[in-house]
Order: structure tokens, then C-alpha cells, then sequence
């Protein structure tokens, strides 16, 4: 009989030691997951489920509520809190404002960014929806020879543009209601990029840039995207007046080059989070992860923002209001 305790108790140690093990082992790889969001090693694995940074938080959440009914504290407490460093990485990604600026500036002025090629509605339909779009100064991004029409539509709409048209993926135009001051094309990294200022009124000027990105797919790509950003930076640093940068990266605001890029250029992010500007509400958009976005300079704040779709509800653009910040306004 003794013999049979002493064998049940020691099949119960190494039970509890066998479930610890799990437990340890398990909060080990949450972190080491978590820690792959945060400090991305320079591997394409690591860069390619960068993106899924929101994904991965939801998720720690949820298991930490699991791990919370089956009182598996280690589990428990390292999901919470995995779950908690990488919301306060996508809150640092993104524009930090818990609120878009209350209008009060005279010098309000509205600009949008659309890529026509992302539509799936008929050319017609298309042409319109961005035609109604209004905005103070409309950026386009892969602009090609096929979208003639458009850009004719829009010269008669607007009467200063600047236009670059190219058969690959990199052309772009900027069309505004306020005279252009200066149209400069730049390359960096084979990449063209638009740069020009305007007017916003007689005592306000912006500089407006475009620029886009493919898709990386290689090590290559990411550190070619790192070392255009680097240069882009350096451009932006010298610029005197305030910017406003129009970019497709085709990298989510809460990707390792993308937080390098505005720590080195001090841009600040027009969304909020990555749901900020969807006009539906559904579940799934809570797992959105939008790639093109419109940066700005300490001297600007963000009014309005919000999504652009076609008539088929698929995204083209992104569209804000915003104004030049009064003196004792704090960073965003």
C-alpha cells in the first residue's frame, strides 16, 4: 500500500513537472513570436509576417483569455502582456491622437491619394468617382499612358498639375487648385519621385511629394526599400517648408523600415489605427492592414481622414483635411 502511494505521488510530480515544462516552453515561444513584430531579425521570413503584427496581438489576446479558464497563469500573464507590448508598438506606428484636430485654421486645405489601377469598377465609373472627389490637391500613384482620359479630365478640372506618366508601376501625378510653385523629379534607388510646392495661401507653402513602392519579395527588396527610405529621408530633412508626403510603401505603418523611416524624417501618420478612416464595420477590418498613407510635418495636423472606395467598395485611395497647427499645439 505504501508502495502504491509513493508511486502515485511520484507519477503526480512528474506530471506537474511534464505540465510546467509545456507552460514554460509554451510562454517561450509566444515571446519569442512577439518578439519577431517588435525586433524583426534581418531574415525574409521574419520581414514577410511583419505585416500580421495585428493579427498576432488579437490573437494573444484571445489566448490569454483561454489560458485565464484553464488557470494557466505562466500562459496567462505572458499572452496579457505580449498582447499589450505589441498594441502599444502598432499605437506608437500610428498617429498617437486619440482624435483628428478640431478645424480651425483659415488655411484648410484637402488632399487625396488615389491609385486608379487598384479599381475594379468600369472605366467610366471609375473616372467619375475620382473626378468627384474634390479635393484641394489630388495625388495619383501608377499613372500610365491608359489612363489619358483621366488625366485630361482632371487638367480641366485642375488648372496646375504635374504629370509623370511611365509604363511600369512608377508613374504618379500631382493636380491642385493652388499654383505650383516648383516641379522637381528625383531618383532614388531607380525610384522617381515627385516633388513640388505650392502655394496654400499668400502665406503658406507646402511641399507635396509622391512616391510608391513594389511589393518586396526578396531580402533584396527590403534592404533596397531601406536604403531609398534613408535617402528620401535625408531629401525631406532639407526641405524648409512643411511637407506633405503621399506614399505607398506596400509595408505596414508598423514594419521596421517604416518606424525607422519617420523617427530619421519626423513625419507624423494621417490614420490612427488601422481602421481609421473605413466606412464599414465589419469584423474583419479590425485585421486591416492598409499600406499607402499620407505623411506630414510637425507644422501640419490632420482634420479629417478617411477611406476612398469605388462604386464596388474595393479601396483605391485615402483622402484627409488638414491645416497648419497653431503655435502652442502639441505633437501628435
Amino acid at each position: 500500500m505504501k508502495v502504491d502511494q509513493e508511486t502515485e505521488s511520484l507519477r503526480e510530480r512528474e506530471k506537474t513537472v511534464i505540465e510546467s515544462n509545456i507552460q514554460w516552453t509554451a510562454a517561450i515561444l509566444i515571446i519569442l513570436i512577439s518578439a519577431l513584430f517588435v525586433f524583426p531579425p534581418e531574415y525574409l521570413l521574419a520581414k514577410q509576417i511583419s505585416k500580421y503584427a495585428v493579427h498576432w496581438m488579437f490573437l494573444s489576446l484571445f489566448l490569454g483569455i483561454v489560458f485565464m479558464f484553464m488557470n494557466l497563469e505562466k500562459l496567462l500573464y505572458t499572452a496579457f502582456i505580449c498582447s499589450g507590448l505589441l498594441a502599444f508598438l502598432l499605437l506608437y506606428s500610428y498617429n498617437s491622437s486619440f482624435s483628428h484636430a478640431e478645424e480651425t485654421s483659415r488655411d484648410v486645405f484637402s488632399l487625396s491619394f488615389v491609385n486608379p489601377s487598384l479599381s475594379t469598377a468600369y472605366e467610366d465609373s471609375n473616372q467619375a468617382k475620382i473626378l468627384s472627389l474634390n479635393a484641394d490637391i489630388l495625388l495619383l500613384e501608377e499613372v500610365s499612358p491608359e489612363y489619358i482620359s483621366l488625366l485630361n479630365a482632371l487638367k480641366s478640372k485642375y488648372p496646375y498639375h504635374a504629370i509623370l506618366s511611365r509604363a511600369d508601376a512608377f508613374g504618379k501625378a500631382v493636380f491642385s487648385k493652388f499654383k505650383l510653385e516648383s516641379v522637381d523629379t528625383l531618383q532614388l534607388q531607380n525610384r522617381p519621385i515627385l516633388l513640388t510646392s505650392m502655394g496654400i495661401s499668400a502665406r503658406k507653402t507646402i511641399n507635396v511629394v509622391v512616391v510608391n513602392e513594389m511589393p518586396p519579395v526578396t531580402m533584396n527588396d527590403f534592404r533596397r526599400i531601406n536604403v531609398f527610405l534613408d535617402d528620401l529621408s535625408r531629401i525631406l530633412q532639407h526641405i524648409e517648408n512643411p511637407v506633405i508626403l503621399g506614399a505607398n510603401l506596400n509595408l505596414v505603418l508598423s514594419s521596421r523600415e517604416v518606424r525607422e523611416f519617420r523617427v530619421k524624417s519626423s513625419l507624423i501618420p494621417s490614420r490612427r489605427d488601422n481602421q481609421d478612416g473605413r466606412s464599414g464595420n465589419d469584423f474583419l477590418s479590425l485585421f486591416n492592414t492598409p499600406k499607402n498613407e499620407i505623411f506630414f510635418t510637425n507644422e501640419i495636423e490632420c482634420v479629417e481622414f478617411e477611406e476612398i472606395n469605388d462604386n464596388n467598395q474595393k479601396p483605391i485611395g485615402i483622402t484627409g483635411k488638414y491645416q497648419f497647427r497653431r503655435p502652442n499645439n502639441t505633437h501628435q
